[in-house]
């Protein structure tokens, strides 16, 4: 945006929304810890949404082949059936539908901490972030309701 000109919402590009989404979510958090947060929650994203795309597949592939109801479910949780096709197996905990049911809670940044550092406990990194930073502008309960 030019010249300290704010558009009406009816002129905002798709990447003005997310930028001013963004700056709202960020709040009085310093970028340098901001970067921090916004990429953790974009890997948890994208792992979660590979996985769920994987699980979905494993799924068919196993109905297909016969295979239902608790053994497939088992099946289903196997870290081997995600790792032979190069996708992250996500603890349930730091599954993205996991997470968004818990985004209204007052606890959400242990929530993500612990999400990411289960995931980073798998491949051996992990950092309780979330935790650590102030409440961006407007408050815990408005930037929980952004994440759901």
């Amino acid at each position: 945006m030019a010249d300290d000109v704010t558009p009406d919402a009816g002129d905002l590009t798709f990447a003005d929304k997310l930028w001013q989404m963004a700056d709202k979510l960020r709040g009085t958090v310093d970028a340098a810890d901001y970067k921090h947060v916004v990429l953790g929650l974009f890997f948890l994203k994208y792992i979660s949404d590979a996985f769920e795309a994987r699980r979905d597949q494993l799924r068919i592939d196993l109905e297909a082949d016969g295979i239902t109801g608790s053994e497939a479910e088992i099946l289903a949780e196997s870290r081997e059936e995600y790792t032979a096709d190069r996708v992250f197996w996500v603890p349930p905990e730091a599954r993205w539908g996991a997470i968004r049911a818990k985004a209204v809670q007052a606890d959400i940044s242990q929530v993500l901490d612990d999400a990411i550092f289960g995931v980073g406990r798998l491949v051996a990194v992990g950092s309780r972030v979330y935790s650590r930073v102030t409440s961006p502008r407007g408050g815990r309960h408005q930037n929980r309701t952004r994440i759901a």
